[in-house]
């Protein structure tokens, strides 16, 4: 009996949400993992890492936010932004919710709006390689090139893997060198 007891326990412990340290520590170690994985790994600890974004560590939030991405993969931005403020609402510490409206804002061309929003997601996860490429690409769009380059700098130094960014990076950094492109 005692012994039924004792793995039930650690059934559940294993079963219960994970702590933010634990979160953080499994974050440290996917991204030590990133640095040095073979190729045909990186995107499946890219994966691994999106997944640990998206987990809020309440299944209500988790379940808005997955809406609310399928919502804006459809084109439905009015109720993805009702589902993303009630995550942020909700859970102001969690910044994928920040992201996901980063990502929206900058979908429906607010991109003050976006850029706020990212400021918000990175002070939360300054790693998150997402967050620092889209602004890496509102920047460009806006024509700040240094900018964009410093925020691609950024993407990369959390994620040297990112091969389209590290490509986009060394474009701008020609064209400001007024290479002909």
């Amino acid at each position: 009996m005692r012994a039924l007891v004792l793995a039930l326990g650690l059934l559940l412990a294993a079963l219960a949400p994970a702590s933010a340290g634990d979160k953080s520590a499994e974050l440290d170690g996917l991204f030590a993992r990133l640095r040095n994985a073979p190729a045909v790994e990186v995107k499946v600890i890219e994966n691994e890492i999106w997944g640990r974004w998206m987990e809020s560590g309440d299944d209500l939030i988790d379940s808005a936010l997955g809406q609310g991405t399928l919502a804006m993969s459809a084109g439905h931005y009015a109720i993805a932004m009702a589902l993303f403020e009630e995550v942020i609402t909700r859970k102001p510490d969690f910044a994928e919710g920040w992201n996901k409206r980063a990502t929206l804002f900058w979908l429906i061309g607010e991109l003050d709006a976006s850029i706020a929003d990212i400021a918000r997601t990175l002070a939360l996860e300054p790693r998150h390689f997402g967050a620092l490429s889209g602004l890496g690409m509102i920047e460009e769009a806006r024509g700040r090139l240094d900018r964009a380059i410093a925020a691609y700098d950024q993407a990369l130094a959390a994620n040297p893997r990112l091969d389209g960014v590290r490509a986009q990076r060394d474009l701008l950094k020609r064209k400001l060198n007024g290479e002909r492109i």
